[in-house]
């Protein structure tokens, strides 16, 4: 089990457990481990990312995340996804092909149950605004996050796609009638440490292994090199104008690595001659 205060004391400033319902490889469940982390820290932002809304109820989810949002002290971010493998919508008896229309009802109805109600069966407590952040790196996931998002966190986008992605919604938000800044912009990275011991062959098997396909097919999605390659190839991301950048860490020793990798991020900000904002802190909406 991950020790998410020693990722803290490391410099982690938020914590965004995977989700998946049904998977090739072990996968605790997301809400769960939200939980476990808000608990483990003190400081640290939690949230899914992203969770599948359209696998659950929304009346559970709303539920779930407004006590996450109230026991952590305001420390929670809801990452939403629509989902993306057939096989695991198919499993638990979901309806893949419905999946986009699902996830934008589901955000709008999670908004609902938030909202204060005189009625006698309504959801209590409630916690205010929960910052939603949209996962997905499609055209259609672009502008759910530009009109119903508060966030977007992309995964598997090169430094070239994600600036292209950005300009697309920063046009989708003001096209919508929203101030132009309104939705962070976020983005996260598989990334590994190599040296001694581990190599990019060894990160890009662990990849696979998660996702359960050829390595070759990601070949152009992990970030590899020592600890300061790496994070020059972050702060790459921070340029375009990332305000926040998450690390999908492709090592069984995530809280060793994490720790070798904020060192070199430390490092690589001091060095710069300009610094476009702290990506190590989300911002909540």
């Amino acid at each position: 089990m991950t020790d998410f205060a020693s990722l803290e004391d490391s410099g982690c400033s938020a914590i965004w457990p995977t989700d998946h319902l049904l998977w090739a490889q072990p996968m605790p469940e997301a809400l769960v481990m939200c939980a476990l982390a808000i608990a483990a820290t003190e400081r640290c932002f939690v949230g899914p990312g992203v969770l599948q809304l359209p696998l659950r109820r929304p009346a559970a989810v709303a539920k779930s995340a407004a006590t996450l949002e109230v026991v952590s002290g305001g420390r929670f971010l809801l990452g939403l996804g629509a989902g993306e493998h057939r096989e695991e919508f198919d499993r638990c008896g979901a309806d893949f092909g419905r999946r986009g229309a699902e996830l934008d009802a589901g955000i709008a109805a999670l908004r609902a149950f938030w909202r204060p109600s005189e009625e006698q069966f309504a959801q209590r407590p409630v916690p205010g605004t929960i910052p939603i952040w949209v996962g997905g790196r499609s055209p259609r996931a672009l502008e759910r996050a530009a009109t119903l998002g508060d966030g977007w966190m992309p995964i598997f986008v090169g430094v070239e796609s994600y600036a292209r992605g950005l300009a697309e919604l920063d046009a989708r938000v003001v096209a919508a009638g929203r101030e132009p800044g309104s939705v962070a912009r976020a983005v996260a990275v598989i990334t590994s440490v190599t040296g001694p011991g581990w190599s990019r062959a060894d990160a890009l098997a662990w990849a696979g292994r998660l996702w359960a396909m050829e390595p070759s097919r990601f070949e152009h999605h992990v970030v590899t090199g020592t600890a300061d390659a790496c994070a020059e190839r972050l702060a790459a991301y921070q340029q375009t104008g990332a305000d926040h950048v998450s690390v999908l860490l492709a090592t069984d020793d995530p809280v060793r690595m994490f720790a070798e990798l904020a060192g070199a991020w430390g490092r690589t900000l001091e060095s710069a001659s300009t610094s476009t904002g702290d990506v190590t802190a989300p911002r909540r909406r």
